[in-house]
């Protein structure tokens, strides 16, 4: 006897739809979003108790260039946890907004030093950029650098002065920062800075420019990518 094929039994096969690959892309980079707004958060905070046993610390130290030393690693730590704020509140963990990220350094610092907003006026020529986050760390911690020299060197006995930074972008980028301090000599400059500077500049394939004329002047120009 011949057996007879039962139709019934077999499913029918769905049709591919496009919008399910939709849904399952969108599904993943969600997660992706979620976990690396995770990761933010928490080094975020990993960062900020760092910070805050560095000021226990110094807290128990008498000694006051001890204690200068700690207060510029403390704002370095702030500057980067800065970004992985920005980070987070903005759900962009590719690129920053320059513009943002350096008014709250700027803002930061003024906390940090104790310093007058009418003592020492900032004025900025920013162009509204959004640079990657592996050029966002070095610029910040290049900027977080140059403005405590000036903070801390240019404005000797409560003096009065302006700290201008332009920020543009014409064939890769430029920042430059300039006070109209009292300039610069061997004495009035952080060694660690200076190299700090320097071995940042170098990781975003960039070139320095420093003059000493009506205050300090620094130009740094870089490629829009390290790669």
């Amino acid at each position: 006897m011949k057996s007879r094929l039962n139709f019934r039994n077999i499913k029918r096969i769905q049709p591919f739809h496009p919008s399910c690959r939709k849904c399952r892309i969108k599904k993943i980079l969600d997660r992706k979003n979620l976990i690396l707004q995770e990761v933010n958060h928490r080094i975020k905070n990993n960062l900020q108790i760092l910070s805050s046993i560095l000021n226990m610390q110094i807290d128990e130290i008498d000694d006051l260039h001890s204690i200068d030393k700690l207060n510029d690693c403390v704002s370095r730590i702030k500057t980067i946890a800065l970004l992985h704020e920005k980070l987070n509140s903005s759900n962009n963990y590719e690129k920053i907004d320059l513009n943002d990220f350096i008014i709250s350094i700027i803002v930061d610092l003024y906390s940090t030093f104790n310093v007058s907003y009418e003592r020492i006026k900032f004025k900025l020529e920013v162009e509204h950029v959004f640079i990657d986050t592996e050029l966002a760390i070095p610029c910040g911690l290049i900027l977080n650098e140059l403005i405590t020299n000036s903070f801390k060197y240019a404005f000797p006995d409560e003096r009065s002065g302006h700290i201008f930074i332009s920020f543009k972008k014409d064939n890769g980028y430029m920042l430059m920062i300039k006070d109209d301090g009292i300039g610069m000599n061997g004495s009035s400059q952080s060694s660690l800075g200076l190299s700090i500077i320097k071995s940042l500049t170098e990781q975003i394939n960039g070139k320095i420019t420093t003059r000493n004329v009506d205050g300090v002047e620094t130009i740094i120009s870089f490629p829009e990518s390290t790669f």
